[in-house]
């Protein structure tokens, strides 16, 4: 008795044709679809379909805040330096979820550059006497100037904490 292998093969096809069409979405992400290389739809939490070798998940984006700690240096107005320790909770922002994919590779560096910049902006207000004891205003004015600046980015900034100003 001959068996055929074309069978054999076509359901194994078959099954790997339904296991990569269909995928899950948890909570609180947004998966970016790409149809032949380009946008094609963001997905949200549940199941979903997708188009096997045609649609691919060209990643994954969290909705959920996340932290980032932030050591820095910058300049009073006496030039003198200072260490800063900051914590800044963000989130995405939902509609500006394919733009943050595409032109912020990196949101991380640059929550990082935006806070150094605003610290020393700040800073040069201030002599190094002055600097730590108002570090709860120098935290307010570096969270309005991020929220202007990540905004466009597609971040949501939620808090800004300074947890040390120290003379370097």
């Amino acid at each position: 008795m001959e068996t055929s292998v074309f069978p054999i093969l076509l359901i194994f096809w078959a099954m790997f044709a339904i296991f990569s069409a269909v995928f899950r979405v948890k909570e609180n992400t947004v998966v970016i679809i790409e149809r032949l290389g380009s946008f094609k739809d963001l997905r949200h939490a549940g199941w979903h379909f997708k188009i096997p070798i045609i649609d691919r998940i060209a990643g994954k984006i969290s909705l959920a805040p996340q932290q980032v700690k932030i050591s820095s240096e910058a300049v009073a107005n006496d030039n003198t330096l200072f260490k800063i320790s900051a914590l800044i909770t963000f989130k995405v922002s939902e509609a500006r979820v394919q733009h943050l994919f595409y032109k912020v590779p990196d949101p991380e560096r640059l929550i990082k550059k935006q806070v150094s910049e605003a610290v020393s902006v700040e800073l040069r207000r201030y002599s190094p006497g002055e600097a730590a004891d108002r570090k709860n205003e120098i935290a307010d004015a570096v969270h309005r100037e991020l929220e202007k600046s990540l905004f466009e980015q597609g971040l949501i900034v939620i808090k800004t904490e300074i947890a040390r100003i120290h003379p370097a």
